[in-house]
């Protein structure tokens, strides 16, 4: 008996058992959105995408929006989605942000959390795809805190799609200043002729680094933060005093809960886990926040369970969208 056997990749492999695994993902994932749909909704949502997106999405694109706003109509709070590097993560994001009125009824407001260098992405993007019908506002500068506390007495529901960008490093550090130096108390020269009454005590300022005087005539107001003529330390340090000690993120928990409709926490596999600093503000903002979305680059998912460490954020596992158009969970497997 002569046996032939054919070597296939796997990409072929899969297209060619797509409709078995088609039935047996919709068997045992009981998918609530397949692409086609035609529910009231999606017509809205896919209209609301053609009316104000200037630069329109690809067919399964729009399908992964439509699948993620399925999934908070069914009252899902935070949801993942996972998708290869080009795929277009950002923009689905974006989409999904100005999608989510026709859910909430109103406009919302969305704050993304991402790594430093791509702040200036996210504006690029959402100004490309949106223009002039979204407003953008840069928090990672330090007026960061001076723009929230400015955002508490505004209204909570925004007249426009509003994007709050602000950068993991910056979300977790802030705090008020104060001079720091060492004083030193010394007793003056004994003056000719005026005997031991004449000398007195007085203090002067040395660097805590390397110990030199500091110059007389140094500012001290706080208006400017000086550094050691001598070896450049740093004469400044935080303060546990005044109203500028929030960390922003902890403002937002605490203040400005309800003016933040949606979380974005983009590139959360980069973190190191639950335990740290910015972890457990992740975390804390997905708890106060009534919808959270986590764009992941295709990995495992639990990097992303580990960056926000929630009991709300273990159930991510929304969509998974793969450039071979197999999609799991809220979006049923396709090979169209």
């Amino acid at each position: 008996m002569i046996m032939r056997t054919e070597t296939r990749s796997l990409k072929n492999f899969v297209l060619s058992a797509s409709k078995q695994l088609s039935a047996k993902v919709e068997s045992v994932l009981n998918p609530i959105y397949t692409p086609g749909d035609t529910t009231p909704l999606i017509r809205r949502i896919k209209e609301r995408i053609a009316a104000v997106v200037r630069k329109q999405p690809y067919a399964a694109q729009r399908d992964a929006v439509c699948a993620l706003m399925q999934g908070y109509a069914h009252g899902a709070r935070c949801l993942g989605l996972v998708a290869e590097m080009g795929c277009g993560k950002t923009l689905h994001s974006v989409l999904s942000a100005v999608s989510m009125e026709l859910v909430t009824g109103h406009p919302i407001r969305t704050l993304v959390l991402c790594p430093p260098h791509l702040v200036s992405t996210w504006k690029e993007e959402i100004e490309e795809s949106l223009g002039k019908a979204a407003l953008v506002i840069n928090a990672s500068g330090p007026n960061a805190l001076s723009l929230l506390i400015r955002l508490r007495s505004d209204a909570r529901i925004p007249d426009k799609p509003e994007f709050w960008l602000i950068s993991f490093n910056r979300a977790k550090t802030n705090y008020s200043w104060k001079s720091s130096f060492f004083k030193q108390t010394k007793l003056s020269s004994l003056v000719q002729g005026t005997g031991s009454a004449g000398r007195h005590l007085y203090k002067t300022e040395l660097c805590e680094h390397c110990s030199e005087k500091l110059p007389d005539d140094m500012d001290w107001s706080g208006a400017i933060r000086n550094r050691c003529p001598s070896c450049g330390n740093p004469l400044w340090g935080p303060s546990d005093k005044g109203s500028h000690v929030y960390a922003p993120v902890l403002y937002i928990k605490k203040y400005l809960n309800r003016h933040f409709h949606l979380a974005v926490f983009d590139e959360v596999q980069k973190l190191k886990g639950g335990s740290t600093i910015q972890g457990a503000l992740m975390g804390q903002i997905a708890s106060a926040f009534p919808r959270s979305l986590v764009p992941e680059p295709l990995m495992p998912i639990t990097c992303c369970n580990e960056g926000l460490p929630s009991t709300t954020a273990k159930r991510n596992a929304a969509v998974c969208f793969q450039p071979i158009r197999i999609s799991w969970t809220l979006l049923k497997v396709t090979d169209q």
